[in-house]
C-alpha cells in the first residue's frame, strides 16, 4: 500500500513539473510574440517617418517620430528617430531645437549605439549656435554706446573680436552707438586629456565641443597642471620658417602659455595625419580647422587644464 502511495505521489509531482514547465514556456513564448509585435509596430512608425521625410513632408515626419516616442518609450528606434528629428530641425534652421534633441539623446540614451553620433552632432550644433546671432542661455544682448569699439567690448566681456564678428555676422569691425549685438555671458576654458588625446572647450562644467589632438612623445611629455593663454598668433613663424613652409610645424594658429611654460602652447599642424598620436615635442597639436575655431572663441587669459 505504501508503495502505491509513493508511486502516486511521484506521478503527481512529475505531472506538476510538466505543467509548470509548459506554463512557464508558454508565458515566455507569449512574451517573445508580444515583443515581436511591439517591435514591428514601432519599426513601422519609424519607417513611415523616414518615408515622409524623403518626400519632404518634414512636419508629418516629426509628428510620426513624436508618436513613436509617446507610444513606445522603450523602443529601440527612439534614438534613431531622435537623430533624424534633429537633422530636420537643422535643415530648417532651428538650431536651438536640434540642440535640445541631441542633449536629450546624450542624457537619456547613454547606452545607445547612436550615442557617439549624438555627442559629435551636439558639439557641432553648439559651435553653430555660438557663431550664430541666435541668443542662448550663454549669451546676452548689448547695446553699443558712444566710444565703444569691438576691441573694448571684447575686453569688457572677456571674449574675442573674432567671436563678436562671427556671432553678429559683421563684415567689418565698424560699429555705431545704438546698435544691439550678441555678446557672451560666460567664460570658456580648455581641458586637455592626454590619455584620450583630446581637448575640450568648456563653459563652466559643461563640455561645449571636443577635438582630437596630438600630445607629447614619451621623451618630450606634455606638462600637466593649470596654465593660462598669454599669447595668440595668426600664421606664426617657427624658428624663422614662415607658416606656408611645410617645415613650419605650428600650422595656422598659436596660443602660448605663460612663463615659465612659454615654450609650450596649442597650435595647428602641417601634418594632419599626426593628429591623435603622442608625437609632439610637448605642445598640444590640432588640425588647423579645429584650432582656428578655438582661436576665435578663446581669449588671452583663458585657463587651460592638462591632465594625464
Amino acid at each position: 500500500m505504501k508503495k502505491i502511495i509513493l508511486i502516486g505521489a511521484i506521478i503527481v509531482a512529475i505531472c506538476l513539473a510538466i505543467f509548470a514547465y509548459l506554463f512557464i514556456s508558454g508565458k515566455k513564448e507569449m512574451s517573445i510574440i508580444k515583443k515581436e509585435i511591439f517591435r514591428q509596430k514601432d519599426e513601422s512608425i519609424y519607417e513611415q517617418g523616414l518615408s515622409l521625410a524623403a518626400k519632404g513632408e518634414n512636419q508629418k515626419a516629426l509628428a510620426q517620430w513624436q508618436s513613436l516616442v509617446d507610444r513606445f518609450p522603450d523602443s529601440d528606434y527612439i534614438d534613431e528617430a531622435s537623430l533624424k528629428t534633429a537633422e530636420i530641425y537643422l535643415k530648417e534652421g532651428d538650431i536651438l531645437e536640434a540642440e535640445k534633441v541631441y542633449k536629450r539623446i546624450v542624457r537619456d540614451y547613454s547606452n545607445s549605439n547612436s550615442i557617439a553620433l549624438a555627442q559629435k552632432a551636439l558639439g557641432q550644433t553648439r559651435i553653430k549656435l555660438l557663431f550664430s546671432s541666435i541668443k542662448t542661455e550663454d549669451s546676452q544682448i548689448y547695446e553699443v554706446g558712444p566710444g565703444d569699439t569691438l576691441s573694448s567690448i571684447a575686453a569688457e566681456f572677456n571674449t574675442t573680436v573674432e567671436l563678436l564678428m562671427k556671432s553678429n555676422q559683421f563684415s567689418s569691425d565698424l560699429i555705431r552707438p545704438g546698435m544691439k549685438m550678441k555678446v557672451p555671458a560666460i567664460e570658456y576654458s580648455l581641458l586637455v586629456d592626454k590619455s584620450q588625446n583630446s581637448i575640450m572647450l568648456k563653459s563652466g562644467e559643461e563640455i561645449v565641443q571636443t577635438y582630437l589632438i596630438s600630445t607629447g612623445s614619451p621623451i618630450h611629455a606634455t606638462p600637466v597642471g593649470e596654465f593660462k593663454i598669454t599669447t595668440k598668433l595668426v600664421n606664426p613663424s617657427w624658428r624663422g620658417i614662415p607658416t606656408e613652409n611645410p617645415k613650419n610645424i605650428l600650422g595656422s594658429r598659436w596660443m602660448g602659455f605663460e612663463p615659465p611654460y612659454s615654450e609650450y602652447g596649442i597650435h595647428g599642424t602641417t601634418d594632419p595625419k599626426s593628429i591623435g598620436k603622442n608625437i609632439t615635442q610637448g605642445c598640444v597639436r590640432m588640425r588647423n580647422s579645429d584650432i582656428e575655431e578655438l582661436y576665435a572663441i578663446v581669449p588671452v587669459g583663458s585657463e587651460v587644464t592638462i591632465i594625464e
